[in-house]
């Protein structure tokens, strides 16, 4: 960054979303988002930015996590993945993954992570 930038001024960090579960599973939840008017940085610093990508898919499993994506010392949590039929729950991550199929009692859904936009 340049000597004179001492802020990252309207910011939006999204992370990679969760991929849905295999065979009736649920669908993955949306990567975490960061909003704001301003981030202090340190002028003359070299800001890496990591772009999350989106979960994985997988036979006869669970949805993968979307990736994180970060900036400074900024992170927006990637989506949890969407859980198996009746054998795996979903997972947490931003957004938390969906339920599989209906009647899937011991493999509910779960919430998303505090702050990270839900």
């Amino acid at each position: 960054m340049p000597p004179s930038v001492t802020s990252i001024s309207n910011y939006l960090l999204v992370a990679g979303g969760g991929a849905g579960g295999f065979q009736l599973g649920g669908g993955g939840g949306a990567g975490g988002f960061l909003l704001g008017t301003s981030h202090p940085i340190t002028p003359g610093d070299t800001l890496t930015v990591t772009v999350g990508a989106g979960g994985a898919a997988a036979p006869s499993a669970a949805g993968g996590n979307g990736s994180n994506s970060t900036i400074s010392t900024l992170t927006a949590i990637g989506g949890g993945g969407g859980g198996l039929d009746l054998t795996q729950s979903a997972r947490t991550g931003g957004s938390g993954g969906g339920q599989a199929r209906p009647g899937a009692g011991d493999y509910p859904g779960v919430s998303g992570t505090a702050g990270q936009g839900n």
